[in-house]
């Protein structure tokens, strides 16, 4: 096992999850060029993840933290840019 390691797969999970997170909103925009770049980055970093706690279960745990992470900001950092309107 690799402190090294671990965060590599700590950042690129909390990036691929951050990045899921921006594509469904993206989606939704129904901006198909900023989803369709989401969605290879997701495959890229995500099978990079893959790779690796494959080879040590251990690095779960800095995958679990990261996506936890990644979504939390993702979505504090929406509402930060865009605040949610309120509905009549």
């Amino acid at each position: 096992m690799s402190i090294g390691t671990w965060l590599i797969v700590f950042i690129f999970s909390m990036a691929t999850d951050a990045l899921w997170s921006y594509c469904v909103m993206m989606v939704a925009e129904r901006r198909a060029v900023p989803a369709g770049l989401c969605s290879a980055a997701i495959g890229l970093m995500g099978g990079i993840v893959v790779m690796e706690f494959v080879k040590n279960p251990f690095y779960l745990s800095a995958v679990a933290l990261g996506y936890f992470l990644g979504t939390f900001l993702a979505v504090k950092l929406r509402k930060v840019n865009k605040p949610e309107q309120r509905r009549p």
